[in-house]
């Protein structure tokens, strides 16, 4: 196994990555980094829990492309997600006439 396929298949590389994605996201602001903190998270979740078999008796992650590809799934349901909780809400414009 490569040194990326091995990197990728480590729960704690993942929770690694949200952590500072989401720091980034709080020094620097732009709503770039917060989502794919998340999904960063999010995806070391789903490993343990492929680990744990809490998903069922047959491992969904099982290679570096199926690990990718979740993580991309994530990644934008976390975007289209944090957009609809942080979306600003439209009270008109103060300086009407």
């Amino acid at each position: 196994m490569n040194i990326l396929a091995e990197w990728l298949s480590n729960p704690q590389i993942w929770i690694i990555a949200g952590i500072l994605l989401i720091v980034v996201e709080v020094l620097v602001g732009g709503m770039f980094a917060l989502p794919v903190g998340v999904s960063a998270l999010g995806m070391a979740v789903l490993m343990y829990a492929d680990e744990q078999s809490l998903l069922g008796e047959s491992r969904l992650l099982t290679d570096w492309e199926d690990i990718l590809i979740a993580f991309a799934v994530l990644t934008v349901v976390s975007v289209g997600v944090l957009r609809l909780l942080f979306q600003r809400k439209d009270e008109g414009d103060i300086n009407k006439y």
